[in-house]
């Protein structure tokens, strides 16, 4: 008999493969052939995990690795046998031989005989397959037809103005499309891991590109509440409530990021950037002794090519100028 454990069971990045400029061919959204790092990776971490008896936490990584790696059969499958064999282990056993289904329907039989696993638990594995009498995964079900409701029963909701196919141009269907598939994925991302910082990030850009800067900032309160660490965000929203003209709020985060950034080292960029933004918040909030004593401790801003290479437009870097020959040479 295989060992069971009687514990009870408790996702860095989502490759983006749809762009702006893609044609419509993209609208099927084929991702490639190739490996994310990441899931791989991940794949490695989880087997690790499941190794090491730690099968609530392999279950966590494999989850994610076999979401990420569909493009790859045998490296699907192998997460997957993994994910198998730590369900059993859990006494989850319909989710178990789930997963070897899904695995055996990936590659076959004969050659989840052959896959790249660990030699220890080859045994358990052909013993699940006998135990769940699998000699090969059936075909898949039909798609079972739910009955379309009662006209009484749909609640009259009137529909926004919805545009017309002729009045989408065929590039911006893919990008609504891909944006929205993106977005789903990125949600789905952080849910698994909620202190994982990059899909916050990917997310909150999304928000920003769709023109919902509530949403961006909701996104990145949520980061800095689960991962109060990831002191990025604070410039983030700093950004982005400058550009919502939301000055004071981004003065807030801009100084927090600031501050913190004398604990958890920050790149130079960010620190001058943060640096300008705080200036110019406080400009445009009209509180010139804010600006002028902000201005000694940002000289490193205004040296050599540093303004030019600040992420900021013209008319700001302009204006850092004026600010810089007005009060900063006092």
């Amino acid at each position: 008999m295989i060992e069971q454990s009687p514990r009870r069971l408790n996702s860095k990045r989502l490759v983006l493969r749809i762009l702006l400029g893609t044609t419509l061919a993209a609208a099927s959204f084929s991702w490639g052939q190739e490996v994310d790092p990441f899931y791989l990776k991940l794949l490695g971490t989880g087997e690790k995990s499941f190794l090491a008896k730690n099968y609530e936490q392999a279950i966590q990584e494999l989850d994610i690795a076999a979401f990420g790696l569909t493009n790859n059969k045998d490296l699907a499958a192998k997460a997957h046998v993994y994910l198998c064999l730590s369900h059993f282990r859990l006494k989850n056993e319909a989710d178990s031989k789930k997963h070897l289904m899904t695995a055996m329907g990936l590659i076959g039989r004969e050659a989840l005989a052959r896959l790249d696993i660990n030699e220890t638990v080859k045994p358990d594995l052909e013993k699940l397959v006998q135990a769940y009498r699998l000699a090969e995964a059936p075909p898949p079900e039909a798609k079972k037809q739910t009955p379309a409701p009662k006209p009484e029963s749909v609640p009259l909701i009137p529909s926004p103005p919805v545009p017309t196919e002729k009045e989408i141009p065929a590039a911006d269907k893919v990008k609504l499309a891909g944006r929205a598939v993106a977005i789903r994925d990125w949600e789905k991302l952080i849910k698994y891991n909620p202190r994982q910082s990059e899909p916050y990030f990917e997310l909150a850009s999304l928000y920003m590109q769709e023109g919902d800067l509530k949403k961006a900032e909701e996104t990145l309160t949520n980061l800095l509440k689960n991962n109060p660490s990831e002191i990025r965000g604070y410039l983030e929203l700093g950004r982005l409530e400058y550009r919502a003209r939301s000055l004071k709020n981004a003065e807030k985060n801009l100084e927090k990021f600031l501050a913190y950034s004398g604990n958890i080292a920050q790149d130079a960029p960010s620190l001058r950037e943060a640096k300008a933004l705080l200036i110019l918040s406080s400009d445009d909030r009209g509180d010139s002794q804010k600006v002028q004593k902000l201005l000694p401790s940002s000289q490193d801003i205004f040296q050599a090519e540093a303004l030019d290479s600040l992420p900021l437009g013209p008319e700001d870097k302009e204006r850092l100028r004026k600010l810089w020959t007005t009060y900063g040479k006092k």
